[in-house]
């Protein structure tokens, strides 16, 4: 290559760069400009019992009702509803909310006897039993009412007694292991 035509074209070459970086529409590009981006959060109202989160319409556990080992002459019997490792039910609730438990019934309640709600099965046999609000066992839980809480801020604790009602030596009831399960309704 000739050196008049190496000449020329480094010249073009400087003259190019230096459009690039001097051009007053390169200028242009270097402007600043701001802005803003939308961040948002919704929470949702919500509670938990032993810490689960309870989501709506979802089923969960809130206890058992154990009124452990008794003979079949046994007359009555008394049991504590215990949920996680404590007893009672304890919900943790957001602000603001005021949840409403209720029992609904139970599997059973078709066999009870003796003006009692609830009954415990085995086989055709039957042992009836009810639930209290109060450690003397003189409120009796009735189906479908609301259960009171005791509130401290956002938690709710509510202590739920069973007694179960045996016959005695009158009629004595065939050796086996009766259950139930107590449908519970929890609103908020």
């Amino acid at each position: 290559m000739s050196l008049r035509l190496r000449l020329t074209c480094a010249g073009l070459l400087l003259v190019a760069l230096g459009f690039g970086l001097g051009h007053p529409d390169r200028a242009a590009a270097q402007s600043t400009i701001t802005g803003t981006i939308g961040v948002t959060l919704t929470l949702t109202s919500a509670c938990s019992i032993s810490g689960t989160l309870l989501a709506q319409g979802s089923s969960t556990n809130f206890g058992t009702l154990d009124f452990g080992s008794q003979t079949t002459l046994f007359t009555q019997h008394d049991a504590q509803v215990v949920s996680g490792s404590s007893s009672g039910i304890s919900l943790t609730c957001s602000p603001g909310i005021s949840p409403e438990l209720m029992i609904t019934g139970g599997s059973n309640d078709a066999s009870k006897s003796g003006g009692h709600l609830h009954a415990l099965a085995f086989g055709t046999s039957n042992v009836p039993y009810d639930l209290y609000s109060d450690s003397s066992h003189s409120t009796v839980i009735q189906n479908n009412t609301a259960v009171a809480f005791a509130t401290s801020s956002t938690t709710y604790t509510t202590n739920l007694y069973g007694r179960v009602f045996g016959s005695g030596t009158a009629s004595a009831l065939p050796a086996g292991t009766y259950t139930d399960t107590l449908n519970v309704t929890l609103s908020f």
